[in-house]
């Protein structure tokens, strides 16, 4: 199942004042995009109809269970100077712990460098390849080819993590348009889309058996 992130503050602060929505601090130096599967999710769950375990919003401890995000590096595009991309809880909202490599943090990207190369496993000798990233987001990367995060379960004292019955919510944060004091416009920036990848026995045994 695949979605698309979309910015969900305004564009500009001053867009409130023009149709009367509630103001809440826009900050113009960066685009907020999110997605996630809880729609598709209350879909299922309000139909009652068989839906395909890749629909669920959560992010299981199942081998078969990941989530990927491709995109554009801003960075090597020249579209902004910093971008994040961090996993959040829902309903809280609080970020969730990550490990690469031993590393822990609360971001996949703390820089463009991070993803360079990450799209070339994927798309060997296209051109667009250095210029967009592929990461893989599971509760384990034993065994993983390319960029691989694991979303830690379970806190060892006290540190924010998202356990595997919460839903997730990625937003990807794109800081400062070089040139420019402020943010990427929306309409100019290619926002990228989460995948999800997970396999049930049982739903496709009810499908097929």
């Amino acid at each position: 199942m695949s979605v698309p992130f979309k910015s969900f503050v305004n564009d500009s602060g001053y867009e409130c004042l023009e149709d009367g929505s509630r103001c809440q601090g826009d900050c113009r130096d960066t685009i907020y995009a999110k997605a996630t599967l809880l729609p598709q999710e209350l879909i299922c769950n309000m139909t009652h109809f068989p839906c395909k375990p890749s629909r669920n919003s959560q992010l299981t401890s199942d081998p078969t269970d990941a989530l990927y995000m491709v995109g554009v590096n801003h960075r090597m595009t020249n579209q902004s100077l910093y971008s994040s991309l961090t996993a959040y809880n829902f309903p809280k909202l609080a970020s969730g712990q990550l490990i690469y490599n031993g590393t822990k943090s609360y971001t996949i990207m703390e820089t463009a460098e991070a993803l360079a190369g990450s799209a070339t496993a994927y798309l060997p000798d296209h051109p667009a390849a250095p210029f967009l990233y592929v990461v893989k987001v599971a509760r384990s990367c034993a065994g993983s080819d390319g960029l691989c995060y694991e979303l830690v379960s379970k806190s060892d004292g006290g540190e924010l993590v998202i356990d595997p019955t919460q839903p997730v919510v990625f937003i990807e944060r794109m800081y400062i348009h070089p040139g420019t004091s402020s943010g990427p416009a929306v309409e100019e920036t290619i926002l990228p889309w989460m995948i999800h990848f997970k396999r049930s026995e049982s739903y496709w045994n009810g499908i097929f058996g």
